[in-house]
């Protein structure tokens, strides 16, 4: 690992309040390999905030992610919006980058979070044939100013004047099999690095650029999978 981000530390929101309809359970607490994806994905990161929504039980693991450095934090309102999980955990916040996983990422390799979170971009997330912005760093104050007038998850990388789409080539040099992009969304069924696609980075600096290579993505992955987007 390369000494310019193998010693950074991520702090990190993992948003553990969706509303696993597609799963059908809880997902978050599915275990895989004898392990919950979401202490898996809490293991991949140094510290933060495990946001919930109320009435959630973490028996489980509750003192496991206290162990690792993690505070509970509960989302009181009644939408199962990541948005919503965000706002509720930036407030506690207190670095100045954050890294935001979802609970579906239980491959997800700590090279990957301290690599995104080495770049100097108020947004810097993987791309391959979908835009993972909810495993992505994200400048925390520049996020905490702007999240509250935010709908859903897209929209955060349309408000920031840099953003950086960290292509599979380059995800590669620390990742080789992409494992971190794998989403699982169904028992039994993994929606990983489905195409054999290769994406190179881009930085871009304005806010019309964003929106439009943004487009350009959410467009191929409609060409590869139209029932999906």
């Amino acid at each position: 690992m390369s000494r310019a981000y193998s010693d950074i530390d991520v702090a990190a929101i993992v948003l553990a309040g969706g509303a696993s309809s597609r799963f059908g359970v809880y997902k978050c607490l599915w275990d895989i390999d004898l392990k919950p994806m979401l202490l898996r994905v809490a293991h991949a990161l140094d510290h933060g905030i495990v946001v919930a929504k109320k009435g959630y039980r973490f028996d489980r693991v509750e003192d496991l992610l206290r162990r690792s450095g993690f505070k509970i934090v509960y989302d009181d309102t009644d939408s199962y919006n990541p948005i919503h999980g965000i706002r509720a955990g930036i407030e506690y916040v207190e670095s100045k980058r954050v890294f935001i996983a979802a609970c579906d990422y239980p491959y997800l390799r700590m090279e990957v979070p301290r690599y995104l979170c080495s770049k100097e971009f108020d947004a810097v997330v993987p791309y391959d044939i979908d835009i993972h912005v909810l495993l992505g760093c994200y400048s925390s104050d520049a996020l905490r100013m702007r999240v509250h007038s935010l709908d859903r998850p897209l929209d955060m990388l349309g408000v920031f004047s840099n953003v950086y789409l960290v292509g599979t080539e380059e995800l590669k040099m620390i990742d080789p099999y992409l494992r971190s992009l794998i989403n699982v969304n169904y028992p039994n069924y993994v929606s990983s690095y489905r195409y054999d696609i290769s994406t190179s980075s881009i930085a871009l600096y304005s806010r019309y650029e964003v929106s439009a290579v943004v487009g350009r993505i959410r467009s191929m992955a409609r060409m590869f999978d139209p029932m999906e987007y």
